[in-house]
């Protein structure tokens, strides 16, 4: 019909708005439009993308818009079920990565606060953030800042400084320590102190933090 974009069929390829499709779905826009795909559902209901495999019990991943939490834009891992009606493979749960209204993000978490959020909710593991410059042909830009957070109790937060094979430096706050701030020669803050400064006992008396470091 005029003003309607052909569908094709061809082996088992489908085209929409092109004869010769080259993949199981091509879609080709007319000339001086925009070619997109448009996903709606009923208020309050997810839109979403399954991409998954055939074989059951493979991890399978969700992409799209929460419906019930202010339609945040998500990834999910499903459990490999091939049911996104399933608790366990709904768009809601097992978020990975998650963007709310207003572009607050969040890697771990399913309601950021921040502009960038991540949250490690296993017990005993450590969460990291990195970024890497790998160009072994410029050892200007051959470095890592990482930021971590690990040990006992509220862990042990802390920045690390690295330049591969050559040093490390990290400083932050030793909980396993009476909370001291401390600068060390390696990856691990308890480990290698080289300053120190106990809080606890100068917090009254700035004046004392020349005192409070120790070598």
């Amino acid at each position: 019909n005029t003003g309607t974009t052909p569908l094709y069929l061809s082996r088992d390829f489908v085209g929409i708005g092109t004869a010769t499709p080259h993949d199981m779905l091509d879609i080709e826009s007319p000339a001086g439009n925009n070619a997109s795909i448009r996903l709606t559902s009923p208020a309050n209901y997810d839109s979403s993308i399954h991409f998954g495999d055939a074989n059951d019990g493979v991890p399978e991943w969700y992409l799209g818009t929460d419906g019930n939490e202010s339609n945040r834009f998500v990834l999910s891992e499903g459990d490999g079920s091939d049911d996104a009606s399933t608790a366990t493979d709904a768009l809601a749960t097992n978020i990975r990565l998650c963007v709310k209204e207003g572009g607050n993000i969040g890697i771990g978490t399913a309601d950021p606060g921040f502009n960038l959020e991540v949250e490690e909710t296993t017990a005993g593991s450590t969460g990291q953030i990195m970024m890497d410059h790998t160009d072994a042909g410029n050892t200007s830009s051959h470095s890592k800042i990482t930021t971590r957070v690990g040990g006992a109790g509220g862990g042990d937060p802390h920045i690390g400084f690295i330049i591969n094979g050559v040093d490390e430096w990290c400083m932050g706050i030793d909980n396993s320590d009476s909370d001291k701030f401390k600068i060390s020669d390696g990856s691990l803050i308890d480990e290698f102190t080289i300053y120190e400064f106990d809080l606890n006992q100068h917090k009254d008396n700035f004046d004392d933090w020349n005192e409070a470091f120790s070598k």
